[in-house]
C-alpha cells in the first residue's frame, strides 16, 4: 500500500488498483494479472424525487488496517440531501480480489426520505464474449450474454425485478456476475429489494 498524496495505490501482487482522495473514485485504475478492468472509476448516484444526487469528493480517506495479509483502507463522506456514504475496501495479499462493503447512512432530520434509486456504477471491459448472471429470490438465476450497453439489475418496486429487458414478477436475490473467460466481478447487496 503506497499513500501517494492525492491517492492510496493498493498492490496485492496479482491485483493492482488505485483510490483517489480528491473525488469519489473509491476503485479506479483496476488491472488484474496485468489486464485492465475498468473503463472509469466506479460511482455511485442517489436518484431522490426524480433528482439524480452524486457523491461530494471524500472528507477522509484513510488506510485504517495496514496489515501485511489484509489492508483496509476506508472512504467517509457526503452526498447531499442528508446522506452519507462509508466505503471499507480490503485488498489481501497475493489474492486476485477486493472486498468492497459500502455503507449508506440517513442524517437528515426528517424521518423520510424517498429514494426512488440508489446506484453502483461498474465500467467495466472485458475481452468478448462477456456473459452475465443475475440472482432471483424463487427462481432459477438469469444468464445471458453482456450487450454493448451493459446490463441493468433494477427491482423496480415490491413486485417487479428487471434484469436488462425482461421483467419477472418477483424479487431479486440481490447478487449479479460479469464476467469473459478468464475474468469476472460479482455484486452482490444484503436486503436488495427492499
Amino acid at each position: 500500500v503506497t499513500d501517494g498524496g492525492d491517492r492510496i495505490d493498493v498492490d496485492t501482487g496479482p491485483l493492482q488498483f488505485t483510490v483517489a482522495k480528491d473525488r469519489f473514485a473509491p476503485l479506479t485504475a483496476v488491472r488484474l494479472n496485468g489486464v485492465s478492468m475498468l473503463a472509469g472509476p466506479v460511482t455511485s448516484f442517489f436518484d431522490v424525487d426524480g433528482k439524480r444526487i452524486d457523491p461530494q469528493a471524500p472528507t477522509s480517506v484513510k488506510v485504517t488496517e495496514p496489515g501485511p495479509l489484509r489492508t483496509r483502507i476506508e472512504v467517509r463522506g457526503r452526498y447531499a440531501a442528508g446522506f452519507e456514504y462509508v466505503v471499507r475496501i480490503d485488498a489481501f495479499a497475493k489474492q486476485p480480489f477486493v472486498r468492497v462493503l459500502y455503507t449508506f447512512e440517513q442524517h437528515d432530520p426528517e424521518p423520510y426520505t424517498l429514494v426512488r434509486q440508489l446506484a453502483i456504477v461498474l465500467p467495466l471491459t472485458f475481452a468478448s464474449p462477456a456473459s452475465y448472471t443475475a440472482g432471483r429470490e424463487k427462481g432459477t438465476p438469469v444468464a445471458g450474454s453482456l450487450p454493448d450497453a451493459g446490463v441493468t439489475l433494477l427491482q423496480e418496486d415490491n413486485e417487479t425485478l428487471r434484469i436488462g429487458a425482461e421483467r419477472y414478477a418477483e424479487h431479486a436475490a440481490g447478487w449479479i456476475d460479469v464476467h469473459d473467460a478468464s475474468h469476472g466481478v460479482a455484486l452482490a447487496s444484503r436486503f436488495f429489494w427492499q
